[in-house]
């Protein structure tokens, strides 16, 4: 009796255990973890800002077709969901890229027309997925020498900038600033600002740039080409009124020099 009696509680023991697995899950989650937000928020947390990696600048010679930058992220695919940023100078007046494409993913202008009213221009792609560390255009015939330097974003409340300033320089001597400046650009608490500045010029080629009111004093990148044109991209996490300024970009009358910059969060 005694026997039969233990045999009957340890079947109940595993109905009710099976029962409540069965009705204490929903959608596969155990029972008391189904109300819970997934750690993250499903990949979220705050909003982050990677600078990219120095790529030389290329003297295209109005060669047709395609014409592609690697490595503006070190080689590595952009994460999927990320928006990236590329920061462009060419020295065609009235040029404007064709097809721009960020990792194969259309791009589209934030600041700057790339024609002779604002040599630099910022270009955003949203990453459908992991995407090629690659920024390209198609109408290489039109463009003689072109630079680019790129940065990404994750985790952002909104992929639509909040502020964008674009200057072009016609004869000022360093600094070089936007059309804002003293006040500039607001960057939003737990935001980013992040610029670039080029010069097109027929002489000698800064080997550095120097910049105030940015994460680092140097910019995060830098490339020059001989005797034809500077470019480098800087970035602050800074919240408030930012001024970006660059020093080491000497212009001159006849040639130019540009400065782009946009603020998310």
């Amino acid at each position: 009796m005694r026997k039969q009696l233990l045999s009957f509680l340890f079947a109940l023991a595993v109905t009710v255990g099976v029962s409540v697995s069965a009705f204490g899950q929903f959608n596969g989650c155990p029972a008391g973890f189904c109300n819970q937000a997934s750690a993250g928020g499903g990949g979220g947390g705050a909003a982050t800002f990677t600078p990219g990696s120095s790529v030389a600048i290329k003297a295209n010679g109005f060669t047709p077709g395609t014409v592609t930058f690697t490595g503006l992220n070190g080689g590595t695919n952009y994460p999927n969901g990320a928006v990236v940023l590329v920061g462009v100078i060419q020295d065609q007046n009235a040029a404007t890229l064709t097809s721009p494409q960020i990792g194969g993913n259309a791009s589209s202008i934030v600041t700057g027309s790339q024609d002779s009213s604002t040599k630099c221009t910022l270009y955003q792609a949203t990453m459908s997925g992991s995407s090629a560390d690659t920024f390209s255009f198609t109408n290489g015939a039109a463009i003689n020498n072109v630079g680019a330097a790129a940065g990404y974003f994750t985790n952002l409340v909104s992929s639509t900038r909040d502020a964008a300033g674009n200057e072009t320089f016609g004869n000022q001597a360093d600094n070089q600033w936007l059309s804002a400046h003293p006040t500039g650009i607001t960057v939003n608490s737990s935001g980013f600002g992040v610029a670039i500045v080029a010069k097109i010029s027929g002489g000698a080629q800064p080997t550095a740039v120097t910049w105030t009111n940015t994460t680092s004093g140097s910019g995060d990148t830098f490339a020059n080409l001989a005797t034809q044109m500077t470019l480098s991209l800087a970035h602050t996490a800074t919240a408030g009124g930012w001024d970006p300024q660059a020093a080491g970009v000497t212009n001159n009358m006849n040639f130019a020099a540009c400065m782009s910059a946009a603020t998310y969060h």
